[in-house]
């Protein structure tokens, strides 16, 4: 195999396997809210123009346009845009773990509080564990649970996901777990 299939395939398979499919599920996601933030948008548009310069460097491997200085230098900068993702991702996850952990102290703390809600984020672009816990009923409605049974979150990375509190009239009493997830 030459470098020049290896770098191919260190790219579409390795450093970014799915970037045109993610980048197109979330820009078409992001730009259809009406709440996503700027930024969130300005990371889309970000994520599409290095998709386009992923695209162009693809081409000129196979019309064996780049020498190797500019496939070392590629291959270096593809790294630490990974990287770079990664740690924002890391950054992004933990920051938002922070605040939710101060949050469900304040509900703990709080006596007029008995229930939350978890409630997803605006900008949920899939069906993963956080549309679970959003429809859960253990008994006392969708996504409502007694605030001692908070989930710790985030659930995954990148989300958004929050629980606020609950003062509506709860339906029902307590199902068991086992039956309530089965439901």
């Amino acid at each position: 195999m030459s470098t020049i299939q290896k770098l191919k395939i260190l790219i579409e398979e390795t450093v970014f396997p799915d970037i045109e499919e993610v980048i197109d599920d979330l820009f078409e996601h992001i730009a259809q809210q009406k709440e996503a933030t700027m930024l969130q948008k300005e990371e889309i548009q970000e994520m599409q123009e290095l998709k386009g310069q992923f695209q162009k460097v693809l081409e000129d491997i196979e019309n064996d346009e780049l020498s190797d200085e500019e496939l070392e230098k590629f291959i270096k900068t593809a790294y630490y845009e990974k990287m770079r993702y990664y740690s924002k991702r890391i950054a992004d996850t933990e920051t938002h773990r922070a605040t939710m952990s101060k949050r469900a102290r304040e509900y703990l703390d709080d006596e007029n509080i008995e229930f939350v809600r978890f409630e997803m984020s605006a900008s949920h672009p899939k069906i993963d564990i956080c549309d679970f816990y959003a429809n859960l009923d253990v008994g006392y409605g969708r996504g409502i649970v007694p605030k001692s049974e908070m989930r710790t979150l985030p659930l995954h990375p990148h989300c958004r996901c929050v629980y606020s509190p609950y003062y509506g009239k709860v339906k029902g009493r307590r199902k068991d777990w086992n039956k309530a997830v089965k439901d």
